[in-house]
């Protein structure tokens, strides 16, 4: 699986409204992180980093292996991007991918991004800000409230609608829950929402978790508290990640959140959240996928979304799209997004897509 190598410079600029600036990576699927399944949302959610930079219009800068979105009206805040346009034809359909606490961009890259691509769809994985490689230009104990993330999710948005792209969200985790927030100021085709967390939030499945297995509980959230996950690959696999993955790959995505979410940021204030939800009822075509060995968001979460026109439970833990069931993943939301192409405007057409579909999930 190809990894996103250090930052480096970023040379060239390239402003929002030229069609040539497009972004170049994978994508894959995520669930709600940490925060939005038990205790772990009592966690400190990391989403950072810590660079200079100064106010730009919106505009995609390049860089060797990455290209960054430089936020409207936000102080020196970038965006990491991963992915980029069709491979095999240009097209107007867009998939847009958000991750989850402790995570960036980078989870998207190894399952979602080139399959998509080569399916006919401009696909982009976002790092939200303070995350990954992008840029901010303090160290900040919270990165962003839930309005800010959802504002940056939807400035970037805007610029694909801007070239005139259709566009479709997927939102992992504590992503899913941002991701409904900037839903309800945007035209989007439809939404995916990995494990995420529910738009009341994750106190229900807190309590449900303190209930159920209380020691188990109390190991999680110490684990997030501490982030133990990225220095215990036994921890890091009961939490993030299916018994089939390696320990090689455990170690490597271990040390992607240790690099792309540094200590002392938080992705959310979860006290401040609170005042925030709901959020929004989301009125767009909405396909749920949770894990059943999920231990952060638990399967009672998943039909809580509104206006649900799919649901699916895997058998998989939190970040099921670095599983290997993630081609099963990858084919359900590429059912959801035929309902985005000109000869498909029809929910029934998709909903009939999902059910074939869902035979060749495993």
């Amino acid at each position: 699986m190809a990894l996103i190598a250090a930052a480096g410079c970023l040379p060239r600029q390239i402003t929002s409204n030229q069609a040539s600036c497009r972004l170049h990576l994978p994508c894959i699927r995520a669930k709600p992180h940490f925060a939005a399944g038990s205790i772990q949302s009592v966690a400190a959610f990391a989403v950072f980093s810590t660079w200079k930079s100064r106010r730009l219009n919106p505009q995609i800068r390049r860089s060797a292996d990455a290209e960054v979105f430089s936020v409207p009206h936000a102080d020196g805040i970038e965006l990491e991007i991963l992915g980029g346009p069709a491979t095999t034809a240009p097209s107007k359909v867009s998939l847009v991918c958000i991750h989850g606490s402790y995570h960036a961009a980078w989870c998207y890259q190894e399952h979602f991004l080139d399959f998509f691509r080569e399916k006919g769809f401009n696909t982009y994985a976002l790092s939200l800000r303070g995350q990954g490689r992008g840029r901010m230009p303090d160290q900040l104990p919270v990165a962003g409230t839930l309005e800010e993330h959802a504002a940056d999710i939807a400035a970037f948005v805007r610029h694909l609608e801007s070239k005139g792209e259709t566009v479709v969200l997927v939102g992992h985790s504590f992503g899913g829950l941002i991701a409904l927030q900037a839903a309800a100021d945007l035209q989007l085709a439809g939404l995916v929402l990995l494990c995420s967390v529910p738009p009341s939030g994750n106190v229900g499945i807190i309590l449900r978790s303190l209930f159920r297995a209380p020691l188990q509980a109390l190991r999680i959230t110490w684990g997030f508290i501490s982030r133990a996950f990225e220095r215990d690959v036994a921890l890091c696999r009961e939490l993030f990640f299916d018994e089939e993955t390696s320990v090689a790959d455990i170690e490597r995505y271990m040390r992607l959140m240790t690099q792309g979410c540094p200590a002392g940021t938080r992705l959310l204030d979860l006290r401040q959240l609170q005042r925030s939800l709901p959020v929004p009822v989301c009125s767009k075509p909405v396909l749920v996928v949770g894990g059943d060995r999920d231990v952060i968001v638990d399967v009672e979460a998943l039909p809580v979304c509104q206006c649900v026109a799919s649901s699916r439970r895997t058998p998989c833990r939190h970040v099921l799209q670095c599983t290997h069931r993630a081609r099963g993943l990858t084919l359900q939301i590429w059912a959801q997004m035929q309902w985005c192409l000109p000869r498909r405007h029809c929910a029934n057409c998709a909903m009939q897509q999902w059910r074939v579909l869902e035979t060749c999930i495993p």
